[in-house]
C-alpha cells in the first residue's frame, strides 16, 4: 500500500512537471525574435559577404579560379584584420554603442545605410593595399572587387542613406589604411 502511495505521489508531480514544460516551449516560440539594428540580418549577410571576398581577394592564389593574390598566411591574416577592423568601425560609427577600434571616427547618421557602409569599408582597404613595403593586389583582382562593389551598392536604393553609409565606410578604410 505504501508503494503504491508513493507512486501515485510521483506521478502527481510529473503531472505538473509535464505542463510546465509545455507552458514553457509554448512561450519560447510566441516570444519574438529581434536583432539589433546593428545586427540586422541583411547587414550580417553583408559582412560575411564581403569578408568571403577579402578572403578570395588576399588568400586565393592568382591562378585559383577566383583569383587572388596569394599572400602568405601572416600578410593575409593581418590584412583581413584591418578589413574586419574597418567594417566594425563603419558600422559603429551608424550604430554606436561599441568601443571604436580606431578612436576619432566621426559619427555618421542613424540612419546611414549599414549596408553600404560595410561595403566601402571592405572594399576601400582591399584596394588600398600596397602601401610601404606591401605590393597592392593583382589588376585583375581589384577589378572584380570593383564589379562586387558597384554591384553591392547597385542594389541599395539611392538617397542620403546610402550616400551617409559610403561616406562612413570610406571614413573607416581611410582611417585603417
Amino acid at each position: 500500500m505504501r508503494a503504491q502511495t508513493i507512486n501515485m505521489a510521483r506521478r502527481e508531480r510529473r503531472v505538473p512537471c509535464r505542463a510546465l514544460l509545455i507552458v514553457l516551449t509554448v512561450c519560447a516560440f510566441a516570444i519574438p525574435v529581434t536583432t539589433s539594428a546593428a545586427q540586422s540580418p541583411t547587414s550580417a549577410d553583408t559582412v560575411r559577404d564581403w569578408n568571403l571576398h577579402a578572403s578570395d581577394a588576399l588568400i586565393n592564389a592568382p591562378n585559383a579560379p577566383i583569383p587572388g593574390a596569394g599572400q602568405a598566411p601572416h600578410v593575409s591574416q593581418l590584412h583581413l584584420a584591418m578589413v574586419q577592423g574597418a567594417v566594425y568601425d563603419a558600422v559603429n560609427s551608424i550604430d554606436g554603442g561599441h568601443q571604436p577600434y580606431l578612436a576619432g571616427l566621426p559619427p555618421a547618421s542613424p540612419s546611414a545605410s549599414q549596408e553600404a557602409a560595410v561595403a566601402t569599408a571592405a572594399h576601400d582597404v582591399l584596394v588600398g593595399l600596397g602601401g610601404g613595403l606591401v605590393p597592392p593586389l593583382p589588376q585583375v583582382v581589384i577589378d572584380r572587387l570593383d564589379g562586387l562593389y558597384a554591384d553591392e551598392l547597385e542594389g541599395i536604393p539611392d538617397g542620403a542613406a546610402k550616400a551617409d553609409g559610403v561616406a562612413a565606410g570610406g571614413a573607416a578604410a581611410a582611417e585603417m589604411l
